[in-house]
């Protein structure tokens, strides 16, 4: 089992990282501990590597995992830092990537109503190929209506 806290990382080179990939870091560490405590789990970083700046860098990591609900407080215990891995964060440890979780985000803004209802759900279950394809097909769709072709014309 690992020790808690070590996210294979010395402290200088922890603040340069990535927060999203610090994040990947910690979630693989708390999970290969058996961690169930956010805050006994920062203190075993910094037994690991000692007391400084990167601290903090850790605590923005599991805020940043907090807000995309990829650990969330322990509904089975009493202890207010208790955090259990989501289902989410387990795909993500499975998957060895953050990638669902970064193109959520990037689709989380307002579509034209044409492609949101239509595009966004296929986007969201992974599948980025058929989204764009449809998306490009809403496109020319579009055109073609605005251009007074109809739908069989060849262009």
């Amino acid at each position: 089992m690992q020790a808690e806290g070590n996210v294979g990382l010395n402290a200088e080179t922890l603040i340069s990282v990535p927060i999203e990939s610090l994040a990947l870091a910690i979630l693989e560490n708390y999970q290969a501990a058996n961690s169930r405590n956010r805050h006994n789990w920062l203190l075993g970083a910094e037994r690991v590597l000692g007391r400084g700046p990167h601290v903090k860098a850790l605590a923005e990591a599991w805020s940043w995992l907090e807000a995309r609900g990829l650990v969330a407080q322990a509904p089975d215990r009493s202890f207010p830092d208790a955090r259990f891995i989501t289902r989410a964060g387990q795909r993500v440890i499975k998957e060895g990537s953050l990638e669902e979780i970064l193109a959520a985000e990037r689709i989380d803004m307002d579509l034209h109503p044409r492609l949101a209802g239509k595009i966004r759900p296929i986007f969201l279950l992974g599948d980025y190929e058929t989204a764009a394809f449809k998306a490009m097909k809403e496109v020319e769709v579009r055109v073609r209506e605005l251009s007074g072709f109809s739908l069989s014309s060849v262009i």
